[in-house]
């Protein structure tokens, strides 16, 4: 993927995340904004974690494409636990 078509997709996932908190929502696009896009998607990561979201299978595929596009494989940790 080019450089903006991983920012698009990352906050096309932002968009679709299941309850994120509207802070969360504004800290990942400022990071997408600075360029961070890598940052933006640990953030996305860490908050659905932390927040404990349940995460449908559908959902959980595409942040795990992400980690290939992006060769992240820290931020999917644990976060299959969230897959309902």
């Amino acid at each position: 993927m080019y450089f903006g078509q991983l920012q698009a997709a990352v906050l096309d996932l932002v968009a679709d995340a299941p309850l994120l908190r509207p802070g969360i929502r504004a800290d990942v696009r400022d990071h997408i904004r600075a360029g961070e896009v890598g940052l933006a998607f640990e953030t996305l990561c860490e908050f659905l974690y932390e927040d404990a979201l349940p995460l449908s299978r559908a959902y959980y595929d595409r942040l795990e494409a992400m980690t290939v596009e992006l060769e992240d494989v820290t931020s999917l940790h644990r976060l299959d636990e969230l897959v309902t």
